[in-house]
């Protein structure tokens, strides 16, 4: 089988693409969070530390 990706050939497509993964792959993490069988308590200390380090590698990468 052979799958064809046609990627966006603009800047601006290029960017609502990257911010449209971003959104699917935080969504995707906060599902995972959400089944797994612990408090809500620690639910949410895991999703701040996965906020918190979302929040340090964009500021490296922004840095660089």
């Amino acid at each position: 089988m052979n799958i064809r990706v046609h990627f966006p050939k603009t800047q601006e497509g290029q960017e609502l693409l990257r911010e449209r993964i971003a959104e699917v792959h935080v969504n995707m993490i906060k599902e995972h969070i959400e089944k797994q069988q612990i408090d809500q308590e620690e639910k949410i200390k895991i999703w701040e530390g996965v906020k918190s380090e979302i929040k340090r590698r964009a500021k490296e990468g922004g840095e660089k």
